[in-house]
């Protein structure tokens, strides 16, 4: 079996996953085991042999009451019905058994009382419960004999009570761990949370430090971290912005001394460089901007509608399936951004593009397949690396600088979703498959 094969994978497996199970688990487990040996041990030691020595007890004076009424009658009529703890009296007729049986005897007690009339070589006997006694009848020749004995002098009733007792205090002890145990597991999912949301929209996170010591330091260095990142990416972003700006001003002062020029071929030329270098900047800002809006900016977005508009500018022939509800939370604009970058891809080296969008079970899956020359598989895992380029040319029409799919990708990731490209075996070309949460 497998479990046998491979005991440490089978445990990882299946033990819980959540750090709070796996908590209770550590407390209940333990708990749990040691209720089972230590009641175990007191049923066998305690309530089961002491069980068995009143019932011999109880028994042997039921044999010596026999043997008075077989050997010596008068003695047997002087106790009076009574010796020590059993009750006694000859009977003609043997009442009925409704008389008596108002409650069940314990099975376990019931075994432990016939084994030890039959040890002490009395056989023909009934056994009955009622309310406080347990009554033997003990057929003689010519009639019988009814015993009483006390219930409580056998049965051992508080035994019960003790086990029960145990159970709940174990249950009580039990749910006040479970509190106490969800208290210290709370700080740690309040700072995972924490650190998911960070992932997606950079904003600090002043979480309050609570619980032991260890996450408290925990909560006080992440807390210290992401002010340290926010300030260094909102420094990043500004010194970007500055550059930018100054580098936009000289190409404007380059346009104008180009529009100058007499020589058209210089000036076609120069004209030609001056639009790369706007068009490397402005996708080096979009790709900062990806990474840096908020999720506090979602809101409702048809990807129909978007995708529908984006085909309407780009010169290809497109079909657009849609099975579903093709709304999704999420930025509007990023999401424009993200599927016009896939488009005009398909648009550059294309002719049919074909889009499907697929809504189930809360996820949106939108597929762009082409008939373009495709991508080599050993190439598909660099295509969301920033300034990767599958054409290598220099020409801006076709080439681009590199920064497309890899803000794409930024844009997917920010609304917790995933990007995947493959061959289309439908058009041959390329497949891009995203998925996002509605």
């Amino acid at each position: 079996m497998y479990f046998l094969r491979h005991p440490w994978k089978f445990l990882s497996t299946s033990l819980p996953k959540s750090l709070y199970k796996r908590f209770v688990l550590i407390i209940v487990l333990p708990i749990f085991l040691i209720q089972i040996f230590s009641l175990s041990f007191f049923i066998n030691r305690n309530w089961i042999q002491n069980s068995n020595k009143y019932i011999e007890n109880v028994v042997q004076q039921i044999a010596y009451v026999k043997n008075l009424y077989y050997n010596d009658k008068c003695r047997f009529n002087a106790l009076n019905g009574k010796f020590l703890k059993i009750r006694f009296k000859e009977v003609f007729i043997i009442n009925n058994e409704k008389n008596f049986q108002n409650k069940k005897l314990n099975p376990l007690n019931l075994h432990m009382l016939k084994k030890a009339l039959r040890k002490n070589s009395l056989q023909d006997f009934k056994i009955y419960k009622n309310i406080r006694d347990v009554v033997i009848i003990l057929k003689t020749e010519k009639s019988a004999i009814e015993f009483r004995i006390n219930a409580g002098d056998i049965l051992f009733a508080s035994n019960h009570v003790f086990i029960f007792f145990n159970i709940f205090v174990s249950f009580i002890f039990l749910g006040i761990a479970w509190l106490f145990m969800k208290n210290q597991v709370i700080p740690i999912i309040n700072l995972s949370n924490a650190m998911n949301d960070f992932s997606n929209c950079h904003s600090v996170f002043n979480i309050k430090p609570r619980g032991a010591l260890e996450i408290k330091n925990a909560i006080k260095s992440f807390n210290k971290m992401s002010e340290e990142l926010v300030h260094y990416i909102s420094e990043q972003n500004i010194a970007l912005a500055g550059v930018s700006h100054d580098i936009k001003t000289y190409i404007t002062r380059m346009k104008l001394q180009v529009a100058l020029l007499k020589d058209e071929k210089i000036a076609s030329d120069m004209n030609s460089d001056i639009v790369e270098m706007e068009n490397i900047i402005s996708e080096f800002i979009d790709y900062v901007k990806s990474e840096t809006y908020s999720k506090d900016q979602f809101e409702d977005v048809n990807i129909e509608v978007i995708l529908r508009d984006i085909c309407k500018k780009f010169p290809i022939q497109y079909s657009l399936n849609i099975e579903g509800n093709a709304v999704v939370k999420g930025n509007e604009n990023a999401l424009k951004r993200c599927f016009l970058n896939i488009i005009s891809n398909s648009a550059k080296f294309a002719q049919i593009c074909k889009i499907s969008i697929i809504s189930k079970n809360e996820i949106v899956q939108v597929i762009i397949e082409d008939n373009g020359p495709g991508v080599d598989n050993n190439e598909i895992d660099f295509l969301t690396k920033p300034f990767y380029k599958v054409d290598k040319s220099r020409n801006m029409k076709h080439g681009g600088v590199g920064l497309g799919l890899a803000i794409t990708n930024n844009i997917v990731l920010k609304h917790n979703g995933n990007i995947a490209f493959q061959k289309s075996s439908l058009l041959g070309g390329l497949k891009v498959t995203v998925t996002l949460p509605q």
